[in-house]
């Protein structure tokens, strides 16, 4: 069917419609109630004809979708494996390079704080022996000294974070990879304010159905048990409607 004949089908559905503006709609009756229930399958009937109609259209375009996406997958693996193998023989001589590197520092740290320790002791030495000799303004001049002994520590970086190549120039930049061991540890960083809120994906069909779980099949709000009171969770009671259609004798 043609979009055009497919506008016009909708068109006269339109026509059948009992209720012309829903917003001055009052339901105050159960005669209301059916008029409401006529006029919402009235609605699902127009939009039954054009699912029935685009469906196969759709179907179609997904099919093609599939086919399509399937072959770029296959023309692509070859290579993403070739980047994959080469990033990871790259990360890992990088990564090495930089562990030597943050050792080299660590060390050259070290040291240079022991000899700092060592220099400051010295002055502090000469500074109570200058004391003792009543050379006052010389023991603070040492004092002063030994206060501000600070050795600093260059070590000149073995590994560039910039890669220069014929495409042009490639930074390399840390990821985190991150793998759940234990929910209930995450989940508790989470409550204690270790993690941010935004870490926990809330199941709301999963609360729903344990929640619904303990209800009477026709329940009103108050029917929600007290255990599911005070949880953080707000409650509004909603009713949607399932038609059995007549059947025609």
């Amino acid at each position: 069917m043609s979009n055009e004949n497919l506008e016009l089908r909708i068109k006269e559905k339109i026509g059948e419609i009992k209720i012309a503006d829903v917003n001055a709609l009052e339901i105050k009756s159960q005669g209301d109630m059916t008029l409401a229930q006529d006029y919402i399958d009235q609605n699902k009937a127009v939009l039954a004809i054009i699912d029935k109609e685009l469906k196969p259209a759709i179907a179609q375009a997904y099919d093609l979708h599939k086919t399509l996406k399937a072959q770029q997958n296959k023309w692509r693996l070859p290579f993403e494996s070739n980047i994959q193998v080469v990033e990871s023989k790259r990360n890992t001589y990088y990564l090495e390079q930089k562990r030597i590197e943050r050792e080299t520092q660590e060390k050259a740290e070290a040291e240079a704080r022991r000899e700092e320790a060592r220099q400051r002791e010295l002055l502090l030495s000469r500074a109570a022996k200058a004391e003792e000799k009543g050379k006052t303004e010389k023991a603070e001049e040492l004092l002063e000294q030994a206060q501000q002994v600070f050795i600093p520590v260059n070590i000149t970086p073995i590994t560039e974070k910039r890669i220069e190549s014929e495409s042009g120039k490639t930074t390399m930049i840390p990821e985190l990879k991150i793998a759940v061991i234990d929910g209930r540890k995450v989940l508790r960083a989470v409550l204690d304010g270790t993690l941010p809120m935004n870490c926990i994906e809330i199941d709301y069909q999963g609360i729903k159905r344990a929640i619904k779980a303990n209800l009477p099949a026709d329940f009103l709000e108050k029917d929600i048990p007290a255990q599911y009171r005070n949880i953080g969770l707000d409650y509004q009671v909603t009713f949607s409607s399932r038609t059995t259609k007549n059947r025609i004798e």
